[in-house]
């Protein structure tokens, strides 16, 4: 299954999801989904995702030279690690539960880091949709976060308790 974010809609495969608004990649993203009202936000914590007002997804606040983070999935611990150099090119990740890799994050557009998801294994709607703007608030932190075409020979390429 391929989760993409595009312009306001969250697609699994080119089937449309969940609708998000332009805002997605925001600090405090609000939306509908499956059965209630997901919000997203950044905290002292970390990254923490709220169903209905209460939190149930959480990513570690971590380093900016780190490598792994903890997350508090819906179904118990995973792991998102960055698999490529923090400093250059675009950021690729795996996404683990119990030490098995069961999806990865993949830039894709040439003018903006819009990371897209490859699960391989299994992973509920709404954790997928927690990694993608998890993977792109990560990215937007790095030094080297800059907006720029991907030219021919160019460079592409604590932890959180919810309940």
């Amino acid at each position: 299954m391929r989760y993409r974010w595009d312009e306001g809609v969250i697609t699994a495969d080119g089937d449309e999801v969940a609708r998000t608004g332009p805002g997605f990649g925001g600090l405090r993203p609000a939306f509908r989904m499956g059965e209630g009202e997901w919000a997203f936000r950044v905290d002292t914590e970390g990254l923490i995702g709220a169903l209905d007002g209460r939190d149930r997804l959480g990513v570690e606040r971590g380093r900016i030279w780190q490598s792994t983070w903890r997350m508090a999935g819906l179904r118990g611990p995973l792991e998102l690690t960055r698999t490529t150099s923090w400093l250059l090119g675009r950021l690729y990740f795996d996404l683990a539960r119990g030490g098995e890799r069961i999806a990865e994050v993949v830039p894709e557009g040439p003018w903006q880091y819009r990371p897209a998801l490859e699960v391989s294994g299994e992973l509920p709607l709404e954790e997928a949709v927690f990694v993608l703007w998890a993977a792109a608030r990560i990215d937007a932190r790095r030094p080297a976060h800059v907006v720029r075409p991907s030219l021919p020979g160019g460079s592409s390429g604590g932890g959180v308790t919810v309940g």
